[in-house]
């Protein structure tokens, strides 16, 4: 996830001082003012509310209801659990829960995909897309009688391997098997990655990177299904329908039998596919549609594709969709064929739905009796959709796995159950011209308690190393004037006037106070919102003096304070920055040049210390934690300033003896606190690493970390469109990140 910068609360100019909820800020005249000009017609959009899931399982990746039980349905998690529920008025209550044997659990490997038989009512046939091991992944089958003593001994005693696909010399485990189905002939097809082996997506004699149609036997035994291309191709494995895909995760088929498959882009694009019997569908030769017409012959394009950048349409049409992240895993949802009693009035009827997982944008492609023809419309927005299901009366369901976000401090739904509503596309962000009295003046969250919502224009952004606060989770969002972009000059980043900056401070996922920033022509200007019990908008505060207030972290119950103005301007109107954690260092993947271990204190000192020690001259401030010094002015220096004569700032080797630790652990009333504002609550897990990173830590000849220059992590060059690294990581566990 790129990361733009670090924000607590904003330094004031002289004249700003009374910032309280009877001031008047000065409009800025760039600001754009309380209006957004015309009225647009509200547009029909989905919107989608959260329904209660009975012990809010982890890591959803599929759903299906149940053949005969149209209100109940199951669901898989990553971690291998097979749950069974039923729709109720307050949401949904578990029936039952099973661990399916043998799943292996590791990054995006896990328990993948479910199907029914088509003859379940008789047979009472499941099937499971699962991965056995690191480097291969399969299909299998068992029986499901939940009104059975014991379901799960039933179900581990029926249970049959049907198919196993996989590559000894896998690198990850990652491109397994995706989804899993039935054509109108009662043949199951599958979808298969190529285990990021690349080239045997080419040779259809091979399993990965294909699509498979088999018939499955009352035994459970796979044969050929009638009809697969190796009949007239000898080419062919027996099994394989269609070849050259990637990481096909996700697909659906509509009622005339044609299956659209989405394809994880590796670098560049993503792509939906019309499955063509036999087709190459190019890789590993191109991402995306061909065009070089020698490598071209005889490959099928796709139907739709995308790039990654922050500016496609279907980005830009999508008032939610989160404009930094850039687009990285396509899917395919499944075909809503309309319901007698429609509740979506003919906007969904006879309409694919696709979309990109990790960005949120949710899109719509009309298919006829024949295949997609090609008409194509942004319908909606949700972030992580791994599985689809269409429930009693024709509304329409999915499961999320959660947000694509690796950050320690990010706090966002962990996935769930959600229905589709019919209601409109949101309006863009406001931009009133003073602080208003109500945070949601301003628009930012639409669907308060929800929080995750927010339009666009909004931009949410993680720093790499965010800054500890208590243990809080936060939500960081920037909002540029129209058309405007930040500037480099220098070591400077120059906002535009009418930049706003929010952060907002969530305890055990309870939003407590957002802190607003307003870039100005004179300087800045700052505000702090308080939120209400309930969760639905916060108030403007005077803060003239910090706010105490009753917060609970993980069952510990303590006080956080909401900073006062002093305390804002003493962080931010430190030596030459306005913006805190503002390097490419914290926008950027740049790799420090040095272990681990060393590497990782170098980034937490990043986040935590330099935005007072800076080396900028101040007399609190001429010790330099930055990047490039961080090493020679800690390991054996003498401590200097407030703190003089308290003793050497890190002891190789000795924890205890570390002036570091010694203030880091905020025990010692001799020894100033660190750091010294807007922590009350000791980041222990990172005292931890600290202790353990002294006591191992082997002094080099050069007390300098090498790579690391001073100018080039000074020099502000990240952006809006800095580009998300390729092993950025996997959200909790992998299962949409899969680079």
């Amino acid at each position: 996830m790129t990361a733009l910068l670090a924000l607590s609360c904003g330094p004031d100019s002289p004249e700003a001082d009374d910032a309280g909820p009877d001031a008047e800020t000065p409009a800025d005249p760039d600001d754009g003012g309380p209006d957004l000009g015309p009225e647009e017609e509200a547009e029909p959009w989905l919107r989608f509310d959260r329904v209660p899931l009975e012990g809010e399982p982890a890591g959803l990746t599929g759903m299906a209801f149940l053949p005969d039980r149209p209100d109940e349905f199951l669901v898989t998690t990553r971690g291998g659990e097979l749950l069974h529920y039923r729709l109720g008025a307050e949401g949904a209550e578990q029936l039952g829960a099973l661990e399916v044997p043998d799943v292996h659990v590791d990054l995006d490997c896990g328990l993948i995909s479910l199907t029914f038989a088509p003859d379940f009512a008789e047979s009472r046939h499941l099937f499971l897309g699962q991965c056995f091991s690191r480097t291969a992944s399969g299909i299998v089958r068992a029986e499901w009688r939940p009104e059975d003593a014991d379901p799960a001994a039933v179900f581990a005693d029926t249970r049959v391997r049907v198919l196993e696909v996989g590559d000894e010399d896998a690198r990850h485990p990652w491109h397994n098997v995706g989804s899993l189905g039935f054509d109108g002939e009662g043949n199951l097809w599958a979808l298969f990655g190529d285990k990021t082996r690349y080239d045997p997506a080419q040779d259809p004699s091979n399993l990965l990177g294909t699509v498979v149609r088999i018939r499955v036997d009352a035994k459970g035994v796979a044969h050929p299904a009638e009809g697969n291309p190796h009949e007239t191709d000898d080419t062919f494995h027996p099994f394989v329908w269609a070849y050259g895909f990637r990481s096909p995760w996700r697909g659906a088929m509509d009622r005339a039998g044609n299956l659209y498959v989405g394809d994880v882009g590796e670098g560049r694009v993503e792509e939906v596919s019309r499955v063509e019997r036999g087709g190459n569908h190019g890789w590993n030769v191109v991402e995306g549609p061909c065009v070089d017409d020698e490598a071209c012959e005889g490959m099928v394009d796709p139907l739709v594709h995308w790039d990654r950048s922050t500016r496609h349409a279907y980005l830009t049409e999508d008032p939610l969709a989160d404009g930094i992240d850039r687009a990285r895993v396509a899917h395919v949802g499944l075909v809503y064929d309309g319901a007698e009693d429609d509740p979506y009035d003919d906007f969904l009827d006879d309409t694919l739905l696709y979309g990109d997982a990790c960005v949120g944008f949710l899109r719509g492609l009309s298919v006829g009796d024949e295949h997609a023809d090609g008409a194509d419309r942004d319908l909606g927005h949700l972030v992580g959709a791994t599985g689809w299901g269409v429930g009693p009366e024709g509304v329409l369901y999915a499961v999320s796995f959660g947000r694509c976000t690796t950050n320690r401090d990010a706090r966002y739904p962990a996935g769930g159950l959600w229905r589709a509503r019919l209601g409109t596309k949101p309006a863009r962000a406001h931009r009133p011209a003073r602080f208003p009295e109500l945070l949601s003046a301003w628009g930012i969250f639409p669907d308060a308690p929800a929080l995750w919502n927010s339009p666009a224009d909004f931009q949410f952004y993680e720093p790499r190393y965010p800054l500890w606060t208590n243990g809080a989770g936060k939500l960081r969002h920037v909002l540029l004037p129209e058309g405007r972009e930040p500037e480099t000059v220098g070591t400077e980043r120059i906002w535009p006037v009418g930049t706003v900056f929010f952060k907002t401070f969530l305890f055990d996922t309870v939003p407590v106070e957002t802190r607003v920033l307003r870039v100005a022509e004179d300087g800045l200007r700052y505000a702090v919102y308080r939120w209400n019990d309930e969760g639905t908008d916060a108030e403007l505060l005077d803060i003239a003096e910090a706010t105490p207030v009753d917060v609970e972290v993980d069952g510990e119950p303590f006080v956080h304070e909401i900073p006062s103005r002093d305390d804002c301007r003493t962080c931010h109107a430190v030596g030459e920055r306005r913006i805190l954690g503002h390097t490419p260092l914290q926008l950027e993947e740049i790799a420090i040049d040095a272990p681990a271990e060393t590497a990782e204190i170098i980034g937490w000192a990043q986040g935590n210390c330099v935005h007072c020690h800076d080396g900028s001259g101040d007399t609190g401030t001429s010790f330099s934690m930055r990047p490039a010094a961080f090493l020679a002015n800690t390991i054996g220096q003498p401590t200097e300033g407030s703190a003089a004569g308290a003793g050497i700032r890190v002891v190789p080797g000795d924890p205890d003896g570390s002036a570091l630790v010694r203030a880091f652990s905020r025990v010692d009333e001799n020894f100033p606190a660190m750091p010294p504002l807007g922590v009350q609550r000791r980041d222990d897990v990172a005292l931890a690493r600290l202790r353990a990173w002294i006591a191992d830590y082997s002094e080099p000849t050069d007390a300098g970390v090498g790579g690391l220059d001073a100018g080039v992590f000074d020099a502000g060059t990240g952006g809006m469109d800095a580009g998300v690294p390729a092993d950025a990581g996997e959200p909790d566990g992998g299962e949409l990140d899969d680079d």
